[in-house]
């Protein structure tokens, strides 16, 4: 079984996006549907093609990690599996990211606007395109 885990912060303003936004509509997609940036406040993950990624997450202004990762496809959704860490500064024990963990993501459509969206444990806080991002669906 995979744990998850997120930071108070991050789950309290989860949960103020889903309030605001609204829940999305899932979709299954191609492989190459989940390649490129995808951002929100505080995180972006880039997935690239050959089955690597970058991820970038934060909270505050000083608190970030950068890892590298592998990822794959899921029966229609992606599978991101963190590998290194390249980057920490401040505290990011909250995080709850090491090296092997998962995150399952999957496209859903929000306010019209295609986003992905890692579950379990990410419900609702969505990552974007930047058409999406500046629509104001992934965060400020």
């Amino acid at each position: 079984m995979t744990e998850y885990k997120i930071s108070f912060g991050v789950a309290l303003a989860a949960a103020a996006a889903v309030m605001v936004v609204g829940a999305g509509s899932a979709t299954a997609a191609p492989p190459s549907a989940f390649l490129g940036s995808w951002d929100g406040h505080g995180r972006q993950i880039v997935v690239k093609p050959g089955g690597a990624a970058t991820v970038s997450v934060a909270s505050g202004a000083a608190n970030v990690e950068k890892w590298t990762a592998k990822w794959g496809p899921a029966e229609g959704r992606i599978d991101v599996a963190f590998v290194k860490r390249t980057f920490h500064h401040g505290d990011t024990a909250d995080f709850g990211i090491k090296p092997g963990k998962h995150w399952l993501g999957r496209l859903t459509t929000v306010r019209g606007y295609t986003v992905l969206e890692f579950n379990p444990g990410l419900q609702g806080v969505y990552w974007c395109r930047p058409d999406a991002g500046r629509a104001g669906v992934c965060g400020a």
